[in-house]
């Protein structure tokens, strides 16, 4: 019995330009559910983390604003602070940011398209169930935060598997950096 070999078709994969283009409109489609999920990591940093019993004075703002100049105003507002909340307002703040990025990663699986994968055959489109009747047409933020925690424990594994890969590496970069500066390996052969 002869083995029959299959025929296999081959195409290439879209250019980087396209697919750039359709993330930013996919983005740009659906932006009142990205600016929302967002509002609310904002508002609960700032309830969380950098908390409302501290006083604003909005002089000193603008004093030092007008200090660093235009140009440097991305320096001031760019890097993520911790503003007075020393360890429990960084525990916060990576808690925050990992329940937030869930959240975004989920919005933007259900706003997709839905597209059968290569090689298997199309379904017939289920009927709507109260289960996925509000999915891809109307997310709502609440969705996106509840629904997204699903995920939260292989996501902190992974991140707790890469913080354990990268040992070897902080425990290398310290003994190279004690070495050195002690004075230990003069040389290139050292």
């Amino acid at each position: 019995m002869a083995v029959k070999s299959m025929a296999t078709k081959k195409t290439s994969l879209p250019k980087a330009r396209q697919l750039l283009k359709q993330s930013l409109l996919r983005l740009m489609r659906h932006w009142p559910v990205y600016v929302r999920v967002t509002a609310v990591y904002g508002i609960l940093d700032l309830l969380l983390v950098r908390g409302l019993n501290r006083s604003v004075n909005l002089t000193t703002i603008k004093g030092s604003v007008t200090a660093l100049g235009a140009n440097r105003i991305s320096a001031l507002f760019g890097a993520p602070t911790t503003a007075g909340g020393g360890d429990a307002g960084n525990l916060y703040q990576s808690i925050l940011l990992i329940i937030a990025s869930l959240a975004i990663i989920w919005c933007l699986r259900q706003l997709s398209p839905r597209r059968p994968l290569a090689g298997k055959p199309k379904k017939k489109p289920a009927k709507a169930t109260a289960e996925t009747a509000d999915l891809a047409p109307g997310v709502v933020t609440k969705q996106a935060y509840y629904r997204s925690t699903y995920a939260l424990v292989p996501f902190v594994l992974l991140l707790l598997l890469m913080s354990i890969q990268f040992l070897p590496m902080l425990i290398s970069g310290a003994v190279y950096s004690t070495v050195v500066s002690r004075g230990l390996a003069n040389g290139v052969i050292e």
